[in-house]
């Protein structure tokens, strides 16, 4: 059927009008970037695997009538290069554009409803870059776009006969943090779920300045050992925690991390707390954490806490893993060494805690995670 209002053409077959083949690039192709919803099969599923979306079918052609896409296919797969005893490493160089890279976003500590747990971005970078010199701003500005709580930023190392050795810093979006528990569960989680990394053998990860991090999946859970000393006693805590938290008083501890943790008896008046962030933003300390026991929770949960850092530009955060490093240290002489805690954000989120090496200055967390969105980061 003709489109309406368009004559229908009367001349012979032979003198009907022939579309002209344009070349790629041409701003009469639309540039070679209209792309279609048909999906490109690369050869050897690597990109799809790696980055986790397809390339769609180009609709310009070229001079000599190849497809424009094969000429894509083609560029893309030359720029994979194999790092790190085989695996594939991403250097995405599409025409006209910067070094793209894949990043990940996964909640960590999820429970089993959907939007729990707490959202880390990962981005894989080529090996040895997250560490060259003068990459701050770069990963600074990628972890501020993202505009999460933190940006994991991994590169594949050698390490001896270990084939699973990363790099690891992790950035908020105003700094670079020296610990983020729940951000190297999700880094761990994405590299195994892509199949960056065996899905069931230990992923070394070698940091600025917490050393050499063993992250393990057990029984279906990401679990990390995070180093922790004991915690030190606040004889003269600063009164102004008691007003940006709107309590009379509690007893402070700091931890290797700077945090302060104001241990509560009421759990009760944890999950109903609203913080002034003016106050609590003008205290010297990388967070603010609030914790009590509990019981009756649905899940089994034990010890239950709130985490509050706008000092970082986080407000409250989803769920810690750092900060549950030292409550397993906190609660084990009373309640034992292992158990169950929920973080009682807007999101919320369990983490299995196992204080058993705690004199040998090692903390275990555990939790279920989930990845929720894969792409690319272009800029």
């Amino acid at each position: 059927m003709d489109a309406p209002g368009r004559p229908p053409y009367q001349g012979s077959p032979s003198q009907a009008p022939q579309r002209e083949a344009l070349p790629l690039g041409s701003p009469a192709s639309g540039g070679g970037r209209r792309l279609s919803r048909s999906p490109l099969r690369l050869r050897r599923g690597g990109l799809r695997r790696l980055v986790g979306w397809s390339l769609s079918r180009v609709r310009p052609r070229l001079p000599d009538g190849r497809s424009a896409c094969r000429r894509h296919q083609r560029h893309l797969l030359s720029q994979l290069r194999l790092e790190a005893r085989g695996r594939l490493t991403p250097l995405l160089l599409l025409p006209g554009s910067a070094m793209s890279l894949p990043i990940f976003v996964v909640d960590a500590f999820v429970t089993d409803a959907p939007f729990t747990g707490n959202p880390a971005a990962v981005c894989v970078m080529p090996a040895g870059e997250s560490e060259s010199a003068g990459i701050e701003p770069r990963l600074q500005g990628i972890a501020a776009e993202m505009n999460l709580s933190e940006t994991a930023f991994v590169s594949p190392l050698e390490d001896g006969e270990r084939p699973s050795a990363w790099s690891l810093r992790w950035f908020t979006p105003g700094d670079e943090v020296e610990l983020c528990g729940h951000a190297t569960i999700a880094a761990a989680h994405a590299l195994r779920e892509r199949g960056l990394a065996p899905s069931d053998d230990p992923i070394a990860f070698h940091t600025r300045h917490r050393g050499r991090i063993i992250q393990n999946r057990i029984d279906g859970l990401e679990e990390v050992g995070l180093p922790a000393t004991p915690l030190e006693e606040v004889s003269a805590p600063d009164r102004r925690l008691f007003e940006g938290l709107g309590i009379e008083d509690a007893r402070v501890v700091r931890t290797m991390e700077d945090d302060l943790v104001l241990v509560l008896d009421d759990p009760k008046r944890i999950e109903t707390m609203h913080p002034d962030m003016r106050v609590l933003g003008g205290i010297e300390a990388r967070g603010i954490a609030v914790t009590s026991l509990m019981d009756g929770d649905p899940d089994g949960a034990s010890v239950i806490s709130r985490y509050f850092a706008p000092g970082v530009s986080v407000d409250e955060d989803p769920v810690t893993g750092s900060l549950h490093a030292s409550l397993g240290l906190l609660w084990r002489e009373e309640i034992g060494s292992t158990f169950l805690a929920r973080q009682a954000s807007a999101r919320g989120g369990l983490v299995r805690v196992d204080a058993a090496r705690g004199d040998e200055g090692v903390v275990s967390i555990a939790g279920k995670a989930r990845m929720v969105l894969v792409g690319a980061f272009l800029g």
